[in-house]
């Protein structure tokens, strides 16, 4: 199974755009969301116990950015294209946990991190809100998204690694 990250290739991301995330990154304002899979270690974790997490993960950023707000800040046809492909991510990680079924419950520790990420994305949206959505608010969360969908790309790539 892959996991994929959102490429620069057709996310909107001008030299403009790259310089405002630059600032964002180094702003006072950005907030501490405070991702839970960054401290993960992959030999912690089994990829049984990692795909329903990073189903979770992609359901609720679909869902952020499905919402209403979003589309402010972003061009139309780009924010499609990343919630399309995020409905295939959850696509795929569906048939991945179908082939999982008959298999135990799961861990106590994933259904903490099952909670972790909903609390993760809780902050997201009170951040949001505490914002009144303001468009340098979606440019901090955008790239906060970004970020976690990149760290959880390099812990399903880790646990793909050891696997082989």
């Amino acid at each position: 199974m892959v996991f994929r990250e959102p490429t620069g290739e057709g996310s909107g991301h001008t030299a403009k755009r790259n310089s405002s995330i630059w600032n964002i990154h180094n702003g006072q304002d950005r907030g501490d969301f405070a991702f839970p899979l960054e401290k993960v270690d992959a030999q912690h974790i089994q990829k049984a116990q990692a795909i329903p997490v990073l189903q979770e993960l992609t359901q609720q950023v679909l869902i952020l950015f499905s919402s209403k707000g979003s589309s402010a800040s972003w061009e139309t046809t780009l924010l499609d294209t990343f919630c399309n492909g995020l409905h295939q991510q959850l696509s795929d990680l569906k048939a991945c946990l179908m082939q999982q079924v008959g298999q135990q419950e799961p861990p106590l520790s994933q259904e903490d991190s099952l909670v972790a990420v909903r609390k993760y994305f809780h902050r997201i949206t009170v951040y949001l809100r505490e914002k009144n959505h303001s468009l340098y608010a979606w440019e901090v969360v955008r790239a906060e998204v970004w970020r976690a969908l990149s760290s959880s790309a390099n812990l399903l790539a880790r646990l793909n690694a050891e696997k082989e």
